[in-house]
């Protein structure tokens, strides 16, 4: 079986690419492992829920910490920078 250095598995087989999909609220009411990939984007589900986003969906995650989400309107995206900055763009 192949693991991917990129994305390791986290005990129970969850992996940071398996939160791809998920909503922010899905997220941030998960119990994540204690690893500091998962903090950041436990961290980005939660600047999201502040922000009344809770129903966006992760669609990214950058290895520098942004993440992009979308919600029901395709050209909605909304990116968090791991300074906590919630950027809306248009698509």
């Amino acid at each position: 079986m192949y693991f991917s250095d990129a994305s390791p598995d986290y005990g129970g087989g969850l992996s940071l690419d398996e939160l791809v999909g998920m909503t922010a609220d899905e997220i941030y009411s998960t119990d994540l492992p204690n690893d500091q990939v998962f903090h950041a984007t436990l961290r980005a589900a939660g600047q999201m829920l502040q922000s009344r986003l809770d129903f966006y969906r992760l669609v990214e995650i950058w290895a520098d910490g942004h993440t992009v989400w979308h919600g029901n309107i395709k050209d909605d995206p909304v990116v968090t920078t791991p300074s906590g900055r919630l950027i809306r763009t248009q698509g």
